[in-house]
């Protein structure tokens, strides 16, 4: 049985499946519309962008946890193209910068585990989510990539999962 742990003990970083209790959260940052329907992502520019020209304020907010994510979501299934958001999780209710945008997110559970090595490696998200399944836990939306290290453009990546408990 996996333990429920607070979302702050996520560090020091374990290469193994946890899940973490998230309490009510902004997410902070800026976004692009994606598909991966194209041959060129526009991602790796968006992050070099990001880097350059917005992290100096996302990196002074206060944070649940001490890193950068990528957060996906609203997506439209009639033109496959979803939101891509690099954002910090701040606590409920942080006020939001002049020209950055939000997300409120409930509080909720999130499975942790590492999804590829070295990105842009194709992500092994479904061995991840049979892991989550078989540990007594359910996918239940919200997905969100970080990695866990200074320079968060290498080494590994991880996801994060919304579940709850069928177990």
């Amino acid at each position: 049985m996996i333990q429920v742990k607070p979302i702050t003990d996520i560090f020091p970083f374990k290469n193994y499946l946890r899940v973490f209790e998230l309490p009510k959260t902004r997410l902070i940052g800026k976004s692009i519309r994606h598909t991966d329907e194209t041959d060129i992502s526009p991602i790796p520019r968006f992050w070099t962008e990001y880097y350059e020209k917005y992290h100096n304020v996302t990196n002074v907010l206060p944070r649940i946890i001490n890193t950068n994510i990528a957060w996906f979501g609203e997506y439209e299934p009639s033109n496959k193209q979803f939101t891509y958001m690099i954002c910090v999780i701040c606590p409920a209710e942080t006020p939001v910068p002049a020209g950055f945008e939000y997300r409120d997110m409930p509080s909720m559970l999130l499975a942790h585990g590492t999804i590829c090595k070295n990105p842009p490696d194709a992500h092994n998200i479904e061995q991840f989510s049979e892991e989550v399944n078989k540990s007594g836990f359910m996918q239940t939306g919200l997905w969100c990539e970080f990695y866990p290290y200074q320079n968060e453009m290498i080494n590994d990546c991880c996801a994060l999962f919304s579940v709850k408990r069928t177990t």
